[in-house]
């Protein structure tokens, strides 16, 4: 597949480096080039420099031939308009925008044939479970496919050591982490801290069978 990532800070630099050591053709694009120099080193993908909702400069990133794009910058306005623009110019079949409001991710997702993903939602979500101990799976449906998302306090033995040292089964993934009350994406430099919560998600029919 050929993605196109929009948006090059702690969460897109991370995705693209993920889905390009999975094999997919990648291209980076952001208009600040320090949000660049975070993929420029040891990256095989296309990293393009320029406003993203100019065509011209989407172009640069092949979405002429795009099978996805995904919109992580943090302007929610700017990820729902270049995903408009990649579904409804140049008919790209999937968009998918982060967006930080739950009312607009839900009108975009319902209305303009885009995918959303609240990450505002999602630690909401995370800290009500985690208080009121109701429960400690929540769920949210992305696109298509429902996930589900678990959130478990750190043991003591990874205290004072770094995200990266831990990984959860092979078929979940650390999605974050709630720490001093603020919700983190993962990355795995975060120097990891007592009574932090891990957040970690799978796709509905592992984690039923993982977490059950």
């Amino acid at each position: 597949m050929h993605i196109i990532i929009v948006g090059c800070g702690k969460v897109g630099s991370r995705f693209a480096r993920l889905i390009c050591k999975e094999g997919h053709d990648v291209a980076v694009v952001d208009s600040d080039i320090n949000n660049l120099r975070r993929i420029e080193t040891n990256f095989d993908g296309i990293i393009v420099k320029g406003v993203p909702i100019d065509q011209d400069v989407l172009k640069r990133a092949g979405i002429e031939i795009a099978d996805a794009l995904v919109a992580v910058t943090n302007d929610d306005n700017l990820n729902i308009m270049v995903c408009q623009i990649a579904r409804r110019i140049f008919n790209v079949k999937r968009a998918v925008a982060r967006v930080y409001s739950p009312e607009r991710a839900e009108i975009y997702s319902d209305n303009f044939e885009i995918e959303t993903f609240c990450p505002t939602n999602s630690t909401v979500d995370a800290m009500h479970a985690m208080m009121l101990g109701e429960k400690d799976v929540a769920e949210h449906i992305i696109g298509a496919n429902k996930f589900l998302f678990r959130h478990e306090k750190v043991h003591k033995r990874f205290e004072g050591k770094k995200l990266s040292n831990l990984i959860g089964n092979s078929k979940e993934f650390v999605f974050g982490i709630i720490q001093d009350d603020k919700f983190f994406f993962a990355n795995p430099n975060i120097k990891i801290k007592p009574n932090d919560i891990i957040v970690f998600s799978a796709r509905e029919d592992l984690g039923e069978h993982l977490w059950k």
